[in-house]
């Protein structure tokens, strides 16, 4: 049997590790970690640690696909004190007295939750957790060194601290500022808390080792598996967690990432635009799309044709530039195959948000300027304002004379030189289109301006 246990800073000690000697010690857990457990063959999980604000957090069905699998699932601490206060029904099994604490609905989130260093740099803690000050203060006053109605006051007050900022310094230091305490009952809580502060998370973090290495010794069963309903959108799920794998973040990846947010302007364009393409992508996947060799063939040649790669060198070039050498070019185009076939087929977006992002972006006036010129121009030549009309309707001699004018080829020359793939043939009458009207939009715009 094989046990994964999901710790990070509730075991600052690393008495975790020491009970559960060859279990597999993960980072904490984000969505998809649970999948990914079962899917590698474990038959015991022990959740303690789990990100929740900037990642999203453990799924609860990820847990009821483990369960119904026929793993033993244990929560306790943190977020596994969380999902186990809400998964215990259906045999997640909650240890501690933060679990308990939540299932009798005493403790929230906001009072597990902490900052913390990178799992790279030891998920050590930058802040207290609600919980941990809420025992330490209670023990405080039990002790005698301050009275249970300023421990309960110190408690409203950590409470309304944003959580990121919950220390016993910063807390302290709330407290002289609205003379809450004076100087004399600040330092002695401070020396106090610095020798007996509680770290109830971190107990109940070695309760729960100490509980999974016995169940373990004593061979004990897991419980009745509970049903589990395989929906779409588990599915969808399974296959983007699959995804998320082989696109594992590495070091590299994040220092590029970090590189970017340097640039807040730039960092916000390009977040957008990747969660347009997840979107597309979703939308691929939800549609069951697999891509076969002329699929990706597609792909390729349309992102050719649109980073004007027309030699083998800037071909090369560019590849290079992109970072896509080696094995990365496969995945990468099949990305880019399944994103463009959602983004071909996902639904419209409202037109008011449309202009909405015109208006943010500060290109309404122009385009509201040029399409009041355009329909100026098409009634008074008498066509419609439909472009694909118009194209059907193009006087041939013109569209050739245009062409020629503006390219330095006849049109027939198209497919003689090999350039219907370069210029994108089937867009030619948009061209026709643009050049009728080009003069005369750009007059009104001049003049509006």
């Amino acid at each position: 049997m094989s046990t994964v246990v999901f710790v990070g800073p509730s075991d600052p000690t690393g008495g975790v590790r020491a009970h559960l000697e060859g279990a597999f010690i993960a980072p904490p857990a984000h969505r998809g970690d649970v999948l990914r457990a079962v899917q590698e063959g474990f038959s015991t999980i022990l959740l303690i640690d789990g990100y929740f604000d900037t990642t999203p957090a453990v799924w609860h069905k990820e847990l009821l696909y483990a369960l119904s699998e026929g793993l033993r699932v244990y929560g306790a601490s943190s977020m596994g004190a969380l999902r186990a206060a809400e998964m215990w029904p259906f045999g997640m099994v909650g240890i501690g007295e933060v679990f308990e604490a939540v299932n009798d609905g005493l403790l929230d989130d906001d009072d597990v939750v902490v900052i913390h260093d990178h799992e790279s740099e030891g998920a050590t803690s930058r802040s207290v957790a609600m919980v941990n000050i809420r025992w330490s203060l209670r023990s405080a006053a039990e002790n005698g060194v301050i009275d249970h109605a300023l421990a309960n006051r110190f408690d409203e007050l950590a409470k309304s601290m944003f959580y990121p900022e919950r220390t016993y310094t910063a807390l302290l230091a709330n407290a002289r500022k609205i003379d809450l305490i004076d100087k004399e009952t600040s330092d002695r809580l401070h020396q106090w808390l610095r020798n007996h502060a509680i770290d109830i998370k971190a107990q109940d973090a070695i309760t729960a080792a100490l509980r999974v290495a016995s169940d373990l010794d004593a061979g004990r069963e897991s419980p009745p598996p509970p049903p589990f309903v395989r929906t779409r959108y588990f599915d969808t799920f399974v296959s983007e967690e699959a995804d998320r794998t082989e696109r594992r973040v590495d070091n590299w990846t994040r220092s590029v990432i970090d590189e970017l947010r340097t640039s807040p302007e730039r960092y916000r364009s390009v977040k957008n635009a990747a969660l347009q393409r997840r979107a597309s992508i979703a939308v691929a996947r939800s549609a069951g799309v697999r891509q076969d060799v002329n699929s990706l063939d597609r792909a390729w040649d349309e992102l050719r044709r649109e980073q004007r790669l027309h030699e083998p060198a800037q071909v090369d070039d560019w590849l290079r530039r992109a970072g896509l050498t080696g094995g990365d070019y496969g995945p990468f185009i099949e990305r880019e195959a399944m994103a463009r076939w959602g983004s071909d087929h996902i639904a419209d977006p409202d037109p008011i948000d449309l202009l909405d992002i015109l208006r943010t972006e500060g290109t309404y006036k122009e385009l509201a300027q040029r399409a009041t010129a355009r329909g100026d121009h098409l009634r008074a030549t008498g066509r419609t304002e439909t472009g694909d009309a118009m194209g059907e309707k193009a006087n041939a001699a013109e569209l050739r004379e245009r062409f020629a004018r503006h390219t330095g080829l006849e049109l027939d020359q198209c497919s003689d030189e090999g350039l219907c793939e370069l210029l994108d043939f089937p867009g030619v009458r948009a061209l026709h289109e643009f050049l009728a009207v080009f003069a005369a939009t750009q007059s009104a715009v001049t003049k509006a301006e």
